[in-house]
């Protein structure tokens, strides 16, 4: 594997080279019931480059949430000053004064909270998705052009070796054209909207998800390739899988940082450990560090653009499941 992990990490999904500031990052966090904060606050496979609480590098300012109960829980077994509570963003802006926020609310929320940081100058980090309706994206895009901030999408795949390395190999024509991908296709594909999307929802465990579907396919038509996304909450274990199959190979990324390649010439598949990746592109803090200091977003996965074109996809996806029709793309817009 080591002749497929010399190309500059710089290259891949368009990512160019940054430094973060030497000075720690003021950052406050905005809502508490997303699962994945705990992630920040203890560490771990969502940050791999260690806990908020612990780096030197960031300094947590404030924490904004309506609900006293979920604060005092989590300042309980993080050990939170109750200092750091807030109940409003512009009073955490006007007190604490974070350069950033990361959010940690429902998706519904997102749209308000980067309206009203982008009026406050805060850029954001929020976990994915971006938005659940096309028009939503459109509107914090705007929001981010008046406010001149940055707006970001955490995906915990970002930071996996194994995914880094399949893009990196595709990026540089070690696949050969790709004909069969997985969802993180927009970002290998620098942005580009499919032609069409297709998608079946189910509930299949409706004492568990009484709400909510908790399977979906959804297939992609581009241009030269397809795309089959699989959702689920139903499967036996975790399976964050992507296969990504070219013209002449492909690459599958059957763990973090697991990778099973097979290049035009290979007898078989060789199955390695890829290298994780290097700062500021190992971990969503030092990503967001990055960017604030400079870094081109670029098509990363993380990147606003990219988001605005995933939330079209999985709008679409949603007026299609919902019909039973194929959806056509591009969605209209409202600039």
């Amino acid at each position: 594997m080591k002749r497929y992990l010399v190309l500059a990490l710089g290259v891949v999904l368009g990512w160019g080279v940054g430094s973060a500031s030497a000075a720690p990052l003021n950052v406050g966090i905005v809502g508490l019931v997303h699962g994945h904060v705990a992630a920040f606050f203890g560490g771990g496979a969502m940050t791999p480059a260690g806990s908020i609480l612990k780096r030197p590098d960031v300094e947590l300012v404030g924490i904004v949430e309506p609900d006293q109960a979920l604060f005092d829980r989590y300042a309980k077994e993080f050990h939170l000053s109750a200092a750091l509570h807030f109940k409003t963003i512009a009073e955490m802006a006007a007190k604490a004064h974070p350069a950033a926020v990361l959010v940690f609310t429902s998706p519904a929320e997102h749209r308000r909270i980067v309206e009203e940081c982008a009026g406050l100058g805060l850029s954001v980090m929020m976990e994915k998705p971006l938005a659940f309706k096309y028009d939503d994206a459109l509107a914090m895009e705007r929001a981010a052009r008046r406010g001149k901030i940055h707006v970001l999408v955490d995906y915990e795949t970002s930071w996996y070796g194994s995914n880094t390395e399949a893009a990196k190999l595709l990026e540089a024509g070690e696949l050969g054209p790709l004909v069969n991908g997985p969802d993180l296709v927009t970002a290998m594909l620098h942005g580009e909207v499919p032609l069409s999307v297709s998608a079946v929802t189910r509930r299949l465990q409706p004492e568990l998800y009484p709400l909510v579907d908790d399977e979906a396919d959804i297939l992609l038509k581009y241009k030269s390739a397809v795309v089959i996304v699989e959702a689920s909450w139903d499967w036996p274990f975790a399976v964050k899988q992507i296969d990504v199959y070219g013209r002449t190979g492909y690459a599958k990324a059957i763990s973090p940082s697991g990778v099973e390649v097979r290049l035009k010439g290979d007898r078989v598949e060789t199955k390695e450990d890829a290298r994780a990746p290097q700062a500021p592109y190992d971990d969503p803090l030092d990503y967001l560090e990055a960017v604030l200091g400079g870094l081109e977003e670029g098509d990363s996965l993380s990147s606003l653009k990219t988001n605005v074109v995933v939330t079209e996809i999985l709008d679409a996806a949603r007026r299609s499941a919902e019909t039973g029709k194929t959806v056509a793309l591009p969605l209209a817009r409202q600039d």
